[in-house]
């Protein structure tokens, strides 16, 4: 009888523990597919076609008008009727608490969000009219989880062009005041950075 109950008992134990695990692994699986969810069931970007003229510059202005963004119908609103104008040559620094809404104002202002209410205006031009792709022709944007990829330090800054142009390199490199820190590698724009290449600081990769 001690024998049947001791047998019963390791299979009692092992069901258990594979149960455990089942659930264990049914909890990660939901998980990664709420993460691919938010990618798969995204609507994809409407590309807009306008006649607008194509900048051949940067922008003079940049302009908020009544702006207010929520992520979902019933969530709370993240920015609520902002206005913000912004000339060419300003440096404008956004400070608040964590969670008022910088990030999302950022993004809104690189065109990777779509405001709730309200509009962006581009030297005078509504956004809408603009278009996305030529708006993002003319900007640049670093973001606070941006990464650097597995290659040189010259592959990263000309995005791995098949036909790298030196010149254009250093000149970014320089717009970026990171051109000196380059230089004093020993391997200059061809220093490897990555896993097994040079550990770089957080405001040089930013830069």
């Amino acid at each position: 009888m001690l024998i049947a109950f001791l047998a019963y008992k390791d299979q009692f134990l092992s069901r258990v523990s594979q149960f455990i695990d089942g659930m264990v692994e049914l909890k990660m699986l939901r998980l990664h597919a709420e993460r691919l969810a938010d990618i798969a069931l995204t609507d994809p970007e409407q590309r807009t076609w306008s006649n607008a003229p194509m900048p051949k510059r940067a922008a003079r202005t940049i302009e908020v008008r009544d702006l207010s963004f929520r992520y979902g119908s019933n969530d709370r609103w993240i920015l609520d009727d902002l206005n913000l104008r912004i000339e060419a040559g300003e440096s404008v620094a956004i400070a608040g608490n964590s969670g008022c809404g910088k990030t999302t104002l950022l993004k809104i202002l690189a065109g990777l969000l779509q405001p709730t209410a309200g509009a962006i205006y581009v030297d005078g031009e509504p956004l809408s009219r603009l278009g996305l792709e030529r708006y993002r022709s003319i900007l640049g944007v670093v973001m606070q989880d941006d990464h650097l990829f597995a290659g040189s330090i010259g592959d990263n800054i000309c995005f791995f062009s098949g036909r790298p142009d030196q010149d254009r390199i250093e000149t970014c490199a320089r717009m970026a005041a990171v051109h000196d820190d380059i230089i004093s590698m020993p391997m200059g724009y061809g220093t490897l950075i990555g896993d097994m290449g040079t550990v770089l600081s957080g405001g040089q990769k930013q830069r």
